[in-house]
Order: C-alpha cells, then sequence, then structure tokens
C-alpha cells in the first residue's frame, strides 16, 4: 500500500479553491433575496460619514472597550 501524497502546494491550491467556492455560494445564498433598498443601506456601511474617520462597518467591528463610570453614570 504504497501511497503517493499530493504535494504542499497541491494541497494548498486546492483548499484555496475551496475556501473561495464555499465563500461564492454563500454570499450568494445571502444576497440574492435582498431588495434594491436593502443593498444600498448595506453599502451605506462603506461609506465613511463627513466629520467621521472610519466606516460605519468598521465601527460596528470595533470591540467594546471597558465600561467606565461615566457609561455607568
Amino acid at each position: 500500500h504504497k501511497l503517493v501524497l499530493p504535494a504542499l502546494s497541491t494541497i494548498e491550491s486546492l483548499v484555496w479553491d475551496a475556501r473561495e467556492a464555499a465563500t461564492r455560494t454563500c454570499y450568494d445564498h445571502l444576497t440574492t433575496s435582498l431588495t434594491s433598498a436593502q443593498k444600498t443601506t448595506l453599502n451605506g456601511l462603506l461609506v465613511i460619514p463627513a466629520g467621521q474617520r472610519i466606516t460605519p462597518l468598521a465601527w460596528l467591528r470595533t470591540p467594546p472597550g471597558k465600561p467606565s463610570a461615566h457609561q455607568l453614570g
């Protein structure tokens, strides 16, 4: 039972392709049923508002800080 294993680069390529296919499939399932208004709203999360430094999406993804007395009172 002598097996010849594929090269690591071959395995990495297969995994990369599988991940890309899964990502595309997931994206398609999530976005197919969205209305134009919903897509526009989601795209708005990628635009930096005037006077701000980051997009709303980046702000939402920021982990919360430690609570302070000011926040609790």
